[in-house]
């Protein structure tokens, strides 16, 4: 049994991957911004614990990396990402734009590099 974390596992991709993944045994670590969507989750197998945390902020960042000390992780699955609502780069505004660099981008490197030191014989996998 591998421990698992994967980054926007309340729903879509992550969702699922985190639900087949338990089903197979793993113990998965869901991470997401929608604790309630994470808690209904977890109530779906008992290999799944959720940590609510917005990891394109510094402090959902921070929750995850001492999560990530306390716990040894043998594959990180950075799925967490989003696309401006309306489509249309051109009309993506500033505060928009940097948020969604911090999800797609800055929060990958982060939580890589916060566990890339534990992972002697572990994987990441980037889902873009």
């Amino acid at each position: 049994m591998k421990t698992i974390m994967i980054t926007g596992g309340s729903a879509g991709i992550g969702r699922a991957t985190a639900l087949n993944l338990a089903r197979l045994g793993h113990h998965v670590i869901a991470i997401g911004r929608n604790k309630d969507r994470l808690t209904a989750l977890k109530n779906k197998s008992e290999n799944i614990d959720i940590i609510s945390a917005d990891i394109a902020t510094e402090s959902g960042r921070m929750k995850v990396k001492s999560f990530i000390k306390k716990n040894k992780i043998d594959i990180l699955i950075n799925n967490a990402g989003l696309m401006t609502p309306t489509g249309r780069l051109s009309n993506l505004n500033l505060k928009s734009w940097r948020y969604q660099m911090s999800v797609n981008v800055e929060a990958p490197l982060f939580l890589t590099s916060g566990l890339i030191e534990n992972l002697k014989h572990g994987r990441v996998l980037n889902i873009t």
